[in-house]
């Protein structure tokens, strides 16, 4: 059962919890919606969640490189992260991870 039809056999249900003149979906069936509805948010949120999750902790190695690399306190070293853009960010991490390897 896809996503999709798992949303259209959940709006059957409701309709008919709203006092459709329609047949009950069976049990069964109702379950497995509800786990693939539950299964695909999983998924999403999960994927999310590793993503946003990676980025910040990519963020804090760079700005403890900063640090580092400048004897900076932690404030000034944001601050200098922001000031020295987007590229150059992205160019020291990637500089940071490949020393690591």
């Amino acid at each position: 059962m896809t996503e999709k039809e798992a949303i259209i056999i959940l709006a059957y249900y409701n309709d008919w919890r709203m006092g459709e003149d329609i047949e009950m979906p069976s049990p069964k069936l109702l379950t497995k919606a509800i786990n693939i509805i539950i299964y695909e948010y999983y998924k999403k949120t999960t994927n999310k969640h590793m993503e946003t999750t990676i980025k910040n902790e990519l963020i804090a190695t760079m700005l403890l490189k900063v640090i580092e690399e400048n004897e900076l306190s932690q404030d000034s070293a944001e601050e200098t992260t922001w000031k020295i853009g987007y590229k150059e960010a992205c160019d020291m991490m990637i500089e940071f991870l490949n020393e690591l390897k």
